[in-house]
């Protein structure tokens, strides 16, 4: 199946892309609940990692979701948190755990899922990191 995604920008650009596209949660959901004139000053984010009041730690992963009577998965890209040794090693390494998978680690599931109640706050996960250079996988 194709998918054809539009990226606007300063020149307009089609390119297409072969399977379901993935959607992703911006930060975290505790983020959110910052009130927005305080998020600067009590957070560091970007797009893979997350630091809150310099005691929550995050990171986005991708949770597969099956899809009945295919063989494939929608991905969403979610936040879970991480112990400060588990985060501090993730950024030391560039956003990678080593070249080999290692995991799970345990975290908090910290993305609401439209559709799929209490996903951003009650429920525990585990997060798996992948070969180098790739997102953890996450499972809950």
């Amino acid at each position: 199946m194709a998918c054809e995604i539009t990226f606007l920008g300063v020149a307009a650009a089609i390119e297409t892309h072969e399977g379901l596209p993935d959607l992703v949660t911006p930060a975290p959901y505790h983020w959110y609940t910052i009130p927005v004139d305080e998020r600067e000053t009590r957070s560091r984010r970007d797009s893979e990692t997350c630091v809150i009041d310099d005691v929550d730690y995050f990171v986005r992963g991708v949770l597969l979701i099956p899809i009945v009577g295919t063989e494939e998965r929608f991905g969403f890209g979610v936040w879970t948190t991480l112990s400060q040794a588990n985060f501090e090693r993730f950024v030391e390494l560039g956003g990678t755990l080593g070249p080999e998978p290692c995991g799970p680690f345990f975290g908090w599931f910290s993305s609401h899922l439209p559709g799929y109640p209490d996903t951003d706050t009650r429920r525990s996960c585990a997060s798996t990191f992948r070969m180098a250079r790739r997102r953890l996988y996450t499972e809950g």
